[in-house]
């Protein structure tokens, strides 16, 4: 007669034994190193990202350490916020960027620094970085994009503030499910200086977006210093009365991040060619690393897209539900 120990036992090796068929064997299927987990912070200053660069540290000396060579290719995603502060007079080049263009936050400073360590280690080492600076992605094809990012705000704003910006200039988002496919692609990819721009190839203009927007909402479009007065001058008209007050913000998300839209304008951003006075970015090492952004039939931004945006956010109730008149 068998205890129940016995028995137990039996069962626990039996799982295991079914459970280690689906463990997968580095020696078969070695896989590059894909670095996309950082801390979001934009109001520390560097020092608070020391754990983070420890852990980058690490994880590219297991990269050494492995006796695979797949892993020795490490895509690490960085913002391109973190050279926001480049020249607008010149493209940024898909290359190492000066310390200065990372001076906005301790966050993009971390960033900067990360890069550099890659680069370094790639110089000295086997080690094969692509380091990849992401702009802004759109929502998926359900539109699904998060409510509290800065774009999304700006047009729950627009109905309080009475606008929504106006700017003919290009506007290179990117549908994040195009930038998905992209970075499956720079998995297995290199370049000759580590770096590529994630932005769309073929951009539209921003008031092919905006005027979509604008039309649902019933707002007029204005330049965008015009919409940042409005928007200042809603902060300065705040009441005192904390319910009334908590109410307006609701209503205005904008108000919440008026500091981050103030960076919007920095010295110079008439002089940018694209919209909303940011830098202008190269794409040509990412269309080499990616056939998804090489066709030239990559999808462009359209009214569906911003139509099933504004139905997102009408769903999670940043918008207000649009009212049907074959229901009045």
């Amino acid at each position: 007669m068998t205890s129940s120990r016995d028995d137990t036992n039996s069962n626990m090796k039996a799982m295991l034994a079914s459970l280690s068929s689906a463990i997968p064997s580095q020696r078969r299927m070695p896989e590059p190193l894909f670095v996309n987990a950082w801390r979001l912070d934009m109001m520390s200053g560097l020092a608070a990202f020391g754990p983070v660069l420890l852990g980058l540290l690490r994880l590219i000396q297991f990269s050494l350490d492995s006796p695979w060579e797949d892993t020795r290719h490490l895509l690490f995603i960085r913002s391109y916020a973190s050279v926001y502060e480049a020249p607008r007079d010149i493209p940024v080049r898909e290359a190492p960027a000066d310390p200065s263009y990372a001076t906005f936050s301790g966050y993009t400073q971390s960033k900067w620094v990360a890069e550099q360590l890659l680069l370094a280690t790639a110089q000295r080492t086997t080690l094969d970085p692509l380091i990849v600076r992401v702009g802004q992605l759109t929502g998926g094809p359900a539109g699904d994009w998060a409510a509290n990012e800065w774009f999304p705000v700006m047009v729950q704003s627009a109905p309080y503030l009475g606008c929504f910006v106006d700017d003919p200039r290009p506007c290179p988002f990117l549908p994040f499910d195009i930038a998905a496919g992209a970075l499956l692609d720079m998995l297995h990819a290199s370049s000759p200086t580590h770096i590529v721009h994630l932005i769309h190839p073929r951009p539209v203009c921003w008031n092919a977006i905006a005027r979509h927007i604008a039309a649902e909402l019933s707002v007029k479009l204005v330049p965008y210093r015009e919409w940042l007065a409005r928007l200042e001058n809603a902060a300065r008209s705040l009441p005192e009365d904390k319910t009334v007050r908590r109410r307006r913000l609701r209503e205005c998300r904008a108000l919440r991040l008026l500091p981050f839209f103030r960076v919007y304008v920095p010295d110079g951003s008439e002089a940018s060619p694209s919209a909303m006075g940011w830098p202008d970015f190269e794409v040509k090492q990412a269309i080499a690393a990616s056939q998804t952004l090489a066709n030239p039939r990559v999808r462009q931004l359209g009214s569906e897209d911003v139509m099933k945006w504004l139905e997102y956010w009408r769903r999670v109730g940043a918008l207000p539900a649009k009212i049907s008149l074959t229901r009045l």
